[in-house]
């Protein structure tokens, strides 16, 4: 209703508010407003105060900082949301990023897949784009390539380093544990990565997806506190 929507409103911050309301269309202001109040209310539950400010890195990774002496140690968080869901994972002993990719998203301005890919291509690597061509049919090919975007995106956001990192130095090996049929109209699948960095297989991270929805996928990482950027380690810890 309008007065929950207006009190949700009046608890934020007004940078808070102002992000919020500088999206267009109503949907994309709820999602953002969930995001914040699921933020604030996954820090009230882990540190037991409601004096607090979300700020973020130059690089543009969330972290908390209390107005009062609470040890966050190295608790760190990350959110996302896409479509109908919300979603935000946090650790204290783990790095750990997530991202929510809608896998029936397409581009009108081109004809097929080929031409899709293309746009892409030179954020993936050259085994990725031969695995995402294995698959036979076009649907298959857009799923995998969203799950293969959905985990390098989950990598980035755990290690806070923005849109500045080469993205075809990050290579994932994909497993489906499930993997939907055709006659599936629920479109189910899950399943585990490793990601190798600069040829380097990275054993000491990991990664796991899953569908959401017949539309929806969420990839989470979760790696060493050793990787993250000095400019988080400065702010945050």
């Amino acid at each position: 209703s309008a007065s929950i929507w207006g009190s949700c409103l009046d608890s934020l911050e007004t940078n808070e508010r102002a992000k919020v309301l500088s999206f267009v269309f109503k949907k994309d202001q709820e999602r953002s407003l969930l995001s914040i109040l699921l933020q604030k209310y996954v820090i009230l539950k882990r540190f037991g105060c409601t004096d607090f400010t979300i700020k973020r890195t130059r690089e543009n990774k969330p972290y908390v900082c209390p107005s009062v002496s609470a040890d966050v140690g190295t608790w760190n968080f990350n959110a996302s949301h896409h479509g109908d869901f919300v979603a935000i994972v946090s650790h204290d002993s783990f790095l750990v990023g997530l991202d929510i990719v809608d896998i029936s998203t397409r581009c009108n301005w081109v004809a097929n897949f080929a031409e899709f890919l293309e746009i892409y291509r030179k954020q993936l690597t050259t085994d990725e784009v031969k695995t995402i061509l294995s698959f036979h049919s076009e649907n298959d090919r857009y799923t995998h390539f969203f799950v293969l975007w959905a985990l390098k995106e989950a990598y980035v956001k755990a290690v806070g380093c923005g849109i500045g990192i080469d993205l075809t130095k990050i290579h994932f090996d994909v497993t489906y544990c499930t993997r939907c049929t055709d006659d599936d109209p629920h479109n189910t699948f899950s399943g585990t990565a490793v990601m190798t960095v600069s040829s380097y297989r990275r054993n000491d991270w990991r990664f796991d997806f899953w569908s959401l929805d017949a539309t929806h996928v969420i990839a989470v990482s979760r790696g060493p506190l050793a990787e993250a950027l000095d400019t988080y380690i400065e702010s945050a810890w």
